[in-house]
């Protein structure tokens, strides 16, 4: 699925919700990094980043 900042996902019996993203350019690498709020029961629980790197 794809989402776009401010939208939610349900995965299971929780909730993904996209909150940000950004981009960081390294010497040997660039990297974009999600911010994604995990809730359950509409409380949030944590946060997870996911990221992709891109090699040079």
């Amino acid at each position: 699925f794809t989402l776009e900042p401010g939208e939610t996902a349900e995965v299971g019996s929780y909730t993904l919700r996209f909150d940000d993203i950004w981009g960081s350019d390294q010497a040997r690498r660039f990297s974009v990094t999600a911010e994604m709020a995990v809730l359950k029961g509409g409380e949030q629980i944590g946060t997870l980043y996911p990221k992709l790197n891109y090699y040079r």
